[in-house]
């Protein structure tokens, strides 16, 4: 098996500070490569692993992938995407206007053309998963419901055959602390939640 991981930095090992502020010389690693979840998965299927996400992808670089046809030149069986959060976070530029960096129109546009592309040249034995958008730290009331707009973008052509959604309802303002950091990465047990729901997927007919 092959697994291709595209999307933003939750798929990512995670030091214990902004990666910007990350220096390999005193600071340690909180989430090693070998807990994040796509190594998990690969690990539990003896899989081989592509992680082409990068820090602050949005869903428009994803797309690209697949446009370009990377998903199958690479002949993967297994396609993740891991995106939203940095598309959906509401910002503030330095006029003090919000603004998000892919509107929720602009979102479901680009999302639905991965899936027209995923339609047209994936072959049978390819699923693709999308994985939701956990909620935030409970300080960050005003993005609930704009996070859940976009998740249900997200699961809206899941079909639980060859397209699929995990959804991370076990993430809310009781358990965040357990599963997340503060500016939303995931913690070791985030990942292996994420990891554990890929896991039934697959055990679910696809790779018995």
């Amino acid at each position: 098996m092959r697994i291709l991981v595209l999307g933003n930095s939750l798929t990512l090992p995670r030091g214990g500070c902004r990666p910007i502020n990350y220096n390999p010389k005193k600071d340690k690693i909180v989430v090693k490569y070998e807990q994040t979840y796509p190594k998990l998965v690969a690990n539990e299927y003896d899989a081989e692993l592509i992680n082409r996400c990068q820090i602050g992808c949005k869903i428009d670089r994803v797309y690209e992938d697949f446009h370009y046809k990377i998903p199958y030149l690479l002949e993967c069986d297994v396609i993740i995407v891991h995106t939203g959060l940095v598309d959906c976070w509401v910002r503030k530029d330095k006029n003090g206007n919000k603004y998000q960096r892919t509107p929720i129109k602009e979102f479901k546009k680009i999302y639905d053309d991965i899936i027209s592309n995923f339609n047209e040249y994936s072959n049978r034995d390819q699923i693709l998963i999308f994985i939701g958008i956990g909620q935030p730290h409970p300080k960050y009331k005003g993005m609930k419901n704009i996070i859940n707009q976009y998740n249900k973008v997200l699961e809206s052509e899941s079909n639980n055959t060859d397209i699929y959604y995990v959804d991370l309802e076990e993430i809310n303002d009781d358990t965040y602390k357990d599963y997340k950091y503060l500016d939303n990465h995931l913690k070791v047990k985030g990942n292996e939640l994420i990891k554990r729901k890929i896991s039934d997927i697959l055990k679910g007919g696809f790779y018995d």
